[in-house]
């Protein structure tokens, strides 16, 4: 079963996620903060995705909305940093939000930046998480990708608990790989008709992690994987 906790500096709603945001000074540049761990490096290798350059690959909300038909789509909250939801079993995290630091934080990543976006009205339609996790080199995001694909198939159609607080329940279906994208759906079990897809593809060095979620689901999510993945140039 999934636990979510509750270390969080923003909480979304409708089955939302808990983010957990670096802290950058007030005299820090612009640009985005990287990650370094030991025996890591920011890549320079032409043709690999920058940390920096992540915010320049993420979908506008107009963008958003035109794939969606969605119109007056709106950034809920964009930060540089993962999700903290946790995972139990931690296997089946990845199924239930895109950008998890339980997921990517035993990784080789160097730097994620994740965005809530939806769509106009209190019930927050085509609720989008989009999320861009950054390798040293693309030979890295790939392993991330052979890794996590055994491990959704294995939560494959099982109930898992989401939230302890609001005690949200989802159920998971079959997940597949189609045209080098990772995608399965989940639907809130009680009779709520919310459904959310996950699809997750690597690109170069980037790996690009996505949910969209509705009232009786979506099967959108690998279209956007698709969208992102067309302005990252493969090697």
């Amino acid at each position: 079963m999934i636990l979510a906790t509750a270390i969080f500096t923003f909480a979304s709603f409708a089955l939302g996620v808990i983010l957990v945001r670096r802290t950058v000074s007030a005299n820090a540049p612009s640009a985005l903060p990287h990650r370094e761990p030991p025996g890591l490096s920011v890549p320079t290798t032409p043709g690999l995705v920058h940390p920096e350059n992540l915010k320049d690959l993420l979908l506008s909300p107009a963008e958003l909305g035109d794939i969606l038909h969605t119109s007056g789509m709106t950034v809920y909250q964009s930060n540089n940093g993962l999700f903290m939801d946790t995972a139990d079993p931690p296997d089946c995290a990845g199924i239930w939000a895109p950008g998890m630091k339980q997921v990517y934080g035993g990784t080789r990543f160097i730097d994620a930046l994740v965005e809530e976006i939806h769509g106009p009205g209190d019930v927050y339609p085509k609720l989008t998480l989009q999320s861009l996790v950054a390798f040293p080199t693309a030979k890295d995001a790939e392993a991330f990708f052979e890794d996590i694909a055994p491990k959704w198939d294995h939560c494959a159609r099982t109930e898992v608990l989401v939230n302890r607080h609001e005690g949200g329940t989802i159920a998971v279906g079959d997940p597949k790989v189609l045209d080098s994208v990772l995608t399965v759906s989940w639907v809130k079990t009680g009779g709520t008709g919310w459904g959310c897809q996950r699809a997750l593809m690597p690109r170069s060095n980037v790996v690009i992690d996505m949910r969209v979620c509705d009232f009786g689901g979506s099967d959108q999510a690998p279209e956007l994987v698709n969208k992102v993945a067309a302005r990252i140039p493969t090697q």
